[in-house]
């Protein structure tokens, strides 16, 4: 059961980072802009960390 929680939570963060690459393209003002790369450096780094914990 643990296998079909990784793959989930990897699914759903790999989804988000789509749409903040999404959001970071379509974004017209350079604030937003700069949010949505925060959030894609964000997810970046919980997408590293999910994979390296699931591969323990």
């Amino acid at each position: 059961m643990r296998g079909w929680i990784e793959v989930a939570y990897m699914l759903a963060l790999s989804v988000a980072f789509l749409v903040a690459v999404g959001f970071a393209v379509a974004a017209r003002s350079e604030k937003k802009r700069a949010d949505a790369y925060k959030v894609l450096a964000k997810l970046a780094v919980m997408l590293t960390l999910a994979f390296a914990i699931s591969t323990l």
